[in-house]
């Protein structure tokens, strides 16, 4: 496998890669990917409430926990595979990610985020349109896989909660 440079990424975002896709996102290794506008966040008894994002963004208080939806559409290729990692500065202010972010070859919809506020005082601010993560784009060796994904988060167009497996 081997990780796609900004020739490559636009390349393949031509491709259809993203739906409707921004060039200006391109890192020389890497995709930035924006919070879209749906969240879904933790409360009491582990139920989640559903989150409309305004412009003026939510107020995410120390330990809360999120999920939330990427601006992006993305259409994986059989022949790659992707993954997703919190942007440096974001980690820096505060925010983690859970390590649940490879996508398989084939898969299609936006990505939800599992996200927190891992600061122990400090309120963040979450922001719809928001530079939050990166895409790492890898070319699978030799071929494309023997099948591409077909899991029950395939064509997700929401912020979408953990689904028991059938």
């Amino acid at each position: 496998m081997s990780i796609l440079c900004d020739v490559n990424l636009k390349a393949l975002m031509d491709k259809g890669l993203i739906q409707e896709p921004d060039y200006n996102l391109v890192n020389p290794a890497s995709i930035d990917i924006r919070v879209g506008t749906r969240v879904k966040r933790e409360i009491a008894h582990g139920r989640m409430e559903d989150i409309e994002l305004t412009p003026k963004g939510l107020v995410v208080s120390p330990g809360d926990f999120l999920l939330v939806d990427t601006q992006e559409y993305f259409n994986v290729p059989a022949d790659h595979a992707m993954h997703l990692f919190l942007k440096s500065t974001i980690g820096r202010r505060g925010w983690g990610h859970a390590m649940a972010s490879w996508v398989e070859p084939g898969w299609q919809g936006r990505l939800t985020m599992e996200i927190r506020n891992v600061l122990q005082y400090n309120s963040l601010i979450l922001l719809p349109g928001q530079r939050f993560a990166q895409v790492v784009v890898h070319k699978l060796s030799g071929r494309p896989a023997s099948r591409s994904y077909e899991g029950r988060y395939m064509g997700a167009t929401d912020v979408e909660e953990a689904k028991e497996s059938s």
